[in-house]
């Protein structure tokens, strides 16, 4: 729940690492992908990102394919997101 709604993003990247050690975990890596969605910092978005990659988690593909399609995104983001789908296509 601090991931996703904690007022400050400090916190939120806070917690985003602290659940990475739990990546073995199905709601971690679910509460990971649902979170994304919800994120506007690039701060965060860019963490999560990461997180996915880092967990080769495949869920992740679509989520990060409607946020680079939001006009509103970060065009750092959205690079990152590009690399991304790669990494994910290739694990």
């Amino acid at each position: 729940q601090t991931l996703r709604g904690d007022s400050s993003v400090d916190v939120r990247l806070a917690a985003a690492d602290a659940l990475r050690k739990y990546s073995t975990r199905p709601a971690v890596r679910l509460a990971m992908v649902d979170a994304l969605q919800s994120q506007d910092s690039p701060m965060m978005q860019l963490a999560l990102i990461d997180t996915l990659v880092e967990f080769r988690d495949r869920r992740a593909e679509a989520p990060l394919l409607r946020l680079a399609g939001e006009p509103k995104v970060d065009p750092t983001v959205k690079q990152h997101i590009e690399k991304a789908l790669r990494e994910l296509k290739v694990q």
